[in-house]
């Protein structure tokens, strides 16, 4: 977690928005790592409603941070799990003004009838929306492998 720490250059490090995500599994592996004679500049759990620090920002649980492909689950030890360490201030999330609605008039089924009608009509409504970084180097990356 140190080496994830400082993997991130000062310009990003000294944000105000810089923080950790992970998956609850990458966290509860956090906490039963922690050295113990590092005290709460490692991990520090304020309560009253204070999220938890990790060296001192900001972790945050992400279910989307899930575990990567392996012979197995992360909490058993043989797959991968990811923690993210960044400037969340350059991280954005963006919806396209506007939702688009189209009536079915036919709506059909699906598997061996899939164009065979239903005797149903429907509406069918989406929309669009996006994520992405806008400075690649405001973000690092963990992925760990235990036995």
């Amino acid at each position: 977690m140190y080496n994830l720490e400082a993997a991130l250059g000062p310009r990003f490090r000294m944000s105000q928005s810089v923080g950790f995500a992970a998956n609850i599994t990458t966290i509860n592996k956090i906490r039963a790592a922690s050295p113990s004679g590092a005290g709460s500049s490692f991990w520090a759990t304020l309560g009253d409603g204070t999220p938890s620090r990790l060296l001192n920002h900001v972790i945050e649980e992400s279910p989307s941070l899930t575990s990567s492909a392996g012979t197995g689950t992360a909490s058993s030890g043989t797959a991968s799990a990811q923690a993210v360490f960044g400037a969340w201030d350059n991280f954005y999330i963006v919806d396209r003004i506007g939702m688009s609605i189209l009536f079915e008039n036919m709506v059909t089924g699906t598997g061996a009838s899939a164009n065979l009608p239903t005797g149903q009509m429907g509406w069918y409504a989406f929309w669009r929306v996006g994520s992405g970084v806008t400075t690649a180097n405001a973000f690092r990356w963990l992925q760990y492998s235990t036995g």
